[in-house]
């Protein structure tokens, strides 16, 4: 009777680890997905702004004609 009584108290700490690990663990991974989402974000934000100009940029340079045309 004791020992069944200690065996469920291990089992419902154990549960308790498990459902923190999980929470924390999944706590982080949502803060690693906003961080890489913001990141995307402000690529595109930037692209929007200045992709055409650095676009003409590289087009008129010397690493296009060097690196990107058939010769």
């Amino acid at each position: 009777m004791l020992f069944t009584i200690f065996k469920q108290k291990i089992c419902f700490r154990l549960m308790v680890i498990r459902y923190r690990v999980a929470y924390k663990n999944a706590k982080h991974e949502q803060k690693q997905l906003k961080h890489k989402a913001d990141k995307f974000r402000n690529k595109i934000e930037w692209l929007k702004k200045y992709g055409t100009e650095m676009n003409s940029y590289y087009r008129n340079s010397y690493f296009y004609y060097r690196y990107d045309t058939d010769e």
